[in-house]
């Protein structure tokens, strides 16, 4: 062969070589794009509501705004769960090494599983639909984060059990209206998984009231988002002295997202149905809660 034709014949083999490069180097944008843009339940964690959830008018309220943090960045990935909603589009290959080696992702990027349902938590604002089903907006708010395309009324108005005088397992009045009481954990719960079977996920929603604060911060830092119940105006809770099953009904009850830890700053990531995106200190809400009674839910 000549030396023009070896030329000639090295840069066409070159020119594959690199051509197969990018489409390599491509498969994973390519594979995130296609899934953000087509996925199996609601791929923009409930972006099309956004401006909808964001209307309406909300009382003031204790706390600060959220601003953009470094969350995540003390996460120990080796202790990170898996996430029980979407496969990992990274595949188990690339998802070892970026276990192995901090530098292969930030743990702010998209496509890292890490942290996946606390980072893609968006605010729902229960005005002025539901006034008083702040329990309701904060499952919709931890469903969308996981995916599932759900209406901002649709848990109150299609999966939720109401009742007359069983706070615990119904909600007591209506939360279409500035009426409305309240329910608790074992209700919420009954609705979530009525939801969940509906879709037939193989998530399920779980009482862990009791759980100590310490341990209930792991599911946060692992990614998952926990509804607590605390107070509308972050006062400590007045008892009414009425009391179901060992569950205590308290005035001014609220339920929002508890779904961040900045250890840094002393502070939790709240999103909250009547007041959006909060930071609150960590301490102080930890008293919030343990007043409370320490209610807490989660999925997974």
């Amino acid at each position: 062969m000549a030396n023009g034709e070896k030329k000639k014949a090295s840069v066409a083999v070159a020119a594959v070589v690199l051509a197969a490069l990018i489409v390599a180097l491509s498969i994973p944008s390519i594979l995130w794009r296609d899934r953000e843009a087509a996925p199996a339940e609601a791929p923009q964690q409930g972006q099309a509501h956004e401006a909808e959830d964001r209307a309406g008018e909300a009382p003031p309220f204790w706390g600060s705004p959220v601003s953009a943090s470094s969350l995540f960045s003390a996460v120990d990935l080796r202790k990170v769960l898996p996430p029980a909603g979407p496969a990992l589009i990274l595949g188990p290959q690339a998802f070892e090494a970026v276990l192995t080696d901090r530098r292969a992702f930030s743990v702010s990027d998209p496509r890292f599983p890490v942290a996946a349902y606390a980072q893609r938590v968006q605010f729902v604002n229960q005005y002025p639909e539901l006034p008083t089903g702040c329990e309701s907006v904060a499952l919709t708010i931890v469903l969308r984060s996981m995916g599932f395309a759900v209406e901002k009324t649709a848990i109150a108005d299609s999966f939720l059990t109401y009742s007359e005088d069983d706070f615990v397992n119904g909600f007591v009045g209506d939360p279409r209206t500035e009426e409305g009481m309240t329910v608790y954990p074992p209700g919420i719960v009954a609705a979530a998984n009525r939801f969940l079977e509906s879709r037939s996920s193989d998530i399920q929603a779980r009482d862990i009231s009791g759980t100590p604060w310490d341990e209930l911060l792991l599911f946060p830092k692992k990614g998952y988002p926990v509804l607590v119940w605390t107070t509308i105006d972050g006062t400590m809770p007045g008892f009414t002295g009425i009391e179901l099953d060992g569950w205590n009904w308290y005035e001014r009850e609220h339920c929002v997202v508890l779904y961040g830890i900045d250890r840094g700053a002393g502070q939790v990531l709240i999103s909250d149905p009547t007041h959006g995106d909060v930071r609150h200190d960590i301490e102080d809400f930890r008293a919030l809660f343990e007043a409370c009674g320490s209610m807490a839910v989660v999925l997974y």
